[in-house]
């Protein structure tokens, strides 16, 4: 598949419609990859800024009030295990492009394995791996072990996603600086928005806030979804089962570089274990200098 989508470990042949190639071509002649420090993987539970995974109908008359902009809520970081060994040099010696590829058929790829009160992350038995929330209108986020040189100016990622019958969401994240600070592709149901936080407030990029997203119900033999993110500087390409759904752009490019993460979020009803299970499957990350 043509950059800024990865090809999958085990599926290929996605399509990409001519308008996002031509607008990828003009947004990879900007901007190398900064240099970055050495690969950490982190892990952290409920969202800064609560982004409603429902948008609201609308009214037929104007609303009698505006509504007030969602409030931040705190944030929690875990941080993972020290490595045992130390990078060689500062720089870590990591390339600064290329691919990398995940299938969880195994537990090479090293990705953390975390139950706390609030989430657990994992492997599964059927070779995929795993975010469940286990509290209400929370989230969890994953930073993949890639050992790719971050921050990431151009990048694509790939992955197959099992959403799992619960209330809640999933998605994609990429120029994340922190906890308060990142870009975001989250998909419900049958919508999808695209939305950066900064300082902790969230500005929409897509218009309406929440889309609704072609061919999603499409699902493969193993009920999988297919999301895929391009991140090049300001410019944000979505497309959902190899179906182009959004080209956005920030205007005030608050986040030129960054790294990318994989995230699940739960609503308010409870399902059989816990609020929110989400199942990812063949990732891939590319990046480009």
């Amino acid at each position: 598949m043509a950059y800024p989508y990865p090809p999958s470990p085990k599926k290929s042949n996605k399509k990409l419609l001519i308008v996002l190639a031509t607008v990828l071509g003009v947004c990879l002649v900007c901007g190398g990859i900064a240099a970055g420090a050495g690969m950490t993987t982190m892990l952290f539970n409920n969202t800064p800024a609560q982004v409603a995974d429902k948008p609201q109908a609308k009214p037929t008359q104007p609303p009698a009030a505006v509504a007030k902009a969602p409030t931040p809520t705190a944030e929690e970081i875990v941080q993972p295990a020290q490595p045992t060994e130390k990078p060689a040099s500062t720089t870590s010696a990591l390339p600064a492009s290329g691919i990398y590829t995940e299938n969880f058929d195994t537990k090479a790829g090293v990705w953390p394995e975390v139950t706390t009160d609030n989430y657990k992350v994992g492997y599964s038995r059927v070779g995929n791996y795993f975010i469940t929330i286990l509290k209400p209108n929370a989230s969890a986020y994953v930073l993949p072990p890639h050992r790719l040189q971050e921050p990431f100016t151009n990048v694509g990622i790939s992955v197959n996603v099992r959403p799992g019958l619960e209330d809640g969401a999933y998605g994609i994240m990429c120029g994340f600086q922190d906890a308060n600070n990142y870009y975001a592709v989250k998909v419900n149901q049958t919508q999808y928005s695209v939305y950066k936080v900064f300082q902790g407030k969230i500005t929409f990029l897509t218009d309406p806030q929440w889309k609704p997203a072609v061919d999603i119900d499409k699902l493969d033999s193993n009920g999988y979804i297919n999301l895929g993110v391009g991140c090049m500087g300001s410019t944000i390409v979505v497309q959902i089962n190899s179906f182009g759904e959004s080209i956005v752009m920030d205007d005030v490019n608050s986040f030129p570089t960054g790294r990318v993460a994989l995230f699940a979020s739960s609503g308010a009803t409870q399902g059989n274990d816990g609020y929110k299970t989400v199942l990812f499957d063949d990732f891939s990350l590319q990046v480009k200098p």
